[in-house]
Formats: C-alpha cells, structure tokens, sequence
C-alpha cells in the first residue's frame, strides 16, 4: 500500500532501498521510533495504558507499516514485515547496526539542509550531497563539543 502512495506521487521514478554504502568505521544507518506517554495523573490512565499496549502491538506495527510505509518499530514484527515487504530488506537488515538519530546542539540544521538536497536526488550528484552532508556534520560536531 505505501509504495502506490510513492507510485501515486512519483509515477516516473523507480523506487529502489539500498543499504547505506560501508563507510571507515563499517555499517552504519539511523533507525528512528516513536514515543508514547501517559500521564501518570491522568483520570484516564489505565485507559491510556492500554492505548499505548495496542498501538505498540506487533500487528499494530504492522498495519502502520503498510499504511504509512515504515518499518515496524517492534523487533519482534520485522520477520512478518520483511516477508510482506522484501523489497525493504535493506532496512530490515540495517536495524541490527542501526543507531538513533544524532543530538547534538545544531545538527538539526544539517539533516535539514540533507533532507532538502535529497529532493534533488533526481537530477544532482548523489556523491555531492554525500559529501556535504559530511562536512557539514563533522563540523556541526566540532562546533557542539
């Protein structure tokens, strides 16, 4: 179902996952998740608590999967997932080397600039963009330590 939504928005490109290319230090990819909370004032918390139970449920992972084309953020759903989506083994596989999203001070502002040169996919130079993203964040690094 997720990938008609890309076919419906991109009906002239091929979509294709890849494992990231290995860099010096090996593997590498970002794995990111969501998060739940109850207020553990709330009126209605063992309510909440259960909502969270079944939205965190494998088959619930599950069917987000196939309605917003992510990969389940349960270990335990990613046999059934890469069954029912093979072309996403590059993800399946990435998530036992897969770390979370970087946080340090002024990163968010290169994985915008990333995020906005990955439109531009299509037409620009992905070793370009590989490489800005490089330099860009070895000194968002430098500048945040």
């Amino acid at each position: 179902m997720a990938r008609r939504r890309y076919e419906a928005r991109l009906p002239r490109c091929e979509v294709r996952r890849r494992a990231a290319a290995r860099g010096p230090a090996g593997k590498g990819t970002l794995a990111f998740s969501n998060c739940w909370g109850v207020a553990a004032d709330s009126a209605h918390r063992a309510a909440g608590v259960d909502l969270v139970k079944y939205l965190t449920s494998a088959k619930q992972q599950l069917a987000f999967a196939d309605g917003f084309g992510v990969m389940p953020s349960r270990t335990s759903a990613l046999e059934t997932y890469a069954e029912k989506q093979p072309a996403a083994k590059a993800w399946v596989d990435g998530n036992a080397y897969a770390q979370g999203p970087v946080t340090i001070a002024g990163f968010d502002k290169v994985l915008s600039q990333f995020n906005t040169d990955l439109q531009s996919l299509r037409t620009a130079d992905p070793k370009k963009i590989l490489a800005d993203l490089q330099r860009n964040g070895e000194q968002a690094i430098v500048k945040g330590n």
